[in-house]
């Protein structure tokens, strides 16, 4: 077990001063550097700040930092190792009830337990909230192409009204009709869905490497999108269809 402080400083250059043997401060009391560890970075909106970390045994930590009371150098993090995996929810269960008791049957506002496996659990929901939310707006989105599609598929039928009653006079049934403006509609869909495919994919390839994320290319959610075009296609240009193939070929004629 170890206690570990972190400080926003530059750690590159404190390591190019200090040496192994060297003392370092802490607060009150000077540290023996018995070894560096790699270095770690956090990312600001400001700018990109290194930490270090000062780890040592809790045996020492609780002569100068767990005072009841007193937090002399800032935040702290005392980590525990169960003895197996399967202990960690059992072992966190005892560490509040333990803390609980030393505070007075309450636990203090600044002092969190918690597992890495809750960290993930945290993380999970927050990732299907953005999931839902992001569904939601892809959501409207085919609504409302779906809506545009559709006015264009009856402007569509009102401009070839006249190729409409032509095809009708000379033995089109309604079905080929029907199957005329449904494709039409359907390949418009996945034009649009291609394209923005295209572009979602440049644009992530581009912008991935300034967030220092892995370009990585899943084709599950490219085939729901074009799957996803198609049915709204089919929907949007249903309508149309079903009234361009209920025109009167004599009445157009005339």
């Amino acid at each position: 077990m170890c206690g570990r402080v972190c400080a926003y400083t530059c750690a590159p250059a404190m390591q190019k001063n200090l040496e192994i043997g060297d003392y370092l401060a802490y607060g009150e009391e000077r540290l023996k550097i018995v070894g560096f560890g790699k270095t770690k970075k956090i990312f600001s909106e400001e700018k990109e700040h290194d930490i270090i970390s000062v780890y040592f045994p809790l045996s020492v930590a609780k002569e100068f930092i767990i005072k009841e009371g007193g937090d002399p150098v800032g935040n702290q993090t005392i980590y525990i190792r169960a003895v197996s995996a399967k202990k960690t929810k059992q072992l966190l269960k005892e560490v509040e009830k333990a803390i609980k008791q030393r505070m007075g049957g309450r636990m203090p506002s600044n002092l969190k337990p918690y597992i890495y496996e809750n960290l993930v659990e945290e993380g999970l929901k927050e990732v299907k909230r953005t999931t839902l939310i992001m569904a939601g707006i892809a959501l409207i989105a085919l609504i409302v192409g779906g809506i545009g599609i559709m006015n264009v598929m009856y402007i569509s039928v009102m401009e070839r009204i006249k190729e409409i009653g032509i095809r009708r006079a000379v033995g089109a049934k309604e079905r080929d009709i029907i199957l005329q403006f449904l494709a039409e509609a359907v390949f418009l869909c996945l034009t649009g869905g291609i394209i923005g495919i295209i572009l979602g994919l440049f644009t992530a390839y581009y912008f991935t490497p300034f967030f220092d994320i892995p370009f990585v290319i899943s084709l599950s959610p490219i085939a729901i999108g074009l799957l996803s075009a198609s049915i709204i296609g089919l929907f949007a240009g249903l309508k149309p269809a079903i009234k361009a193939s209920k025109v009167d070929p004599v009445e157009i004629l005339r």
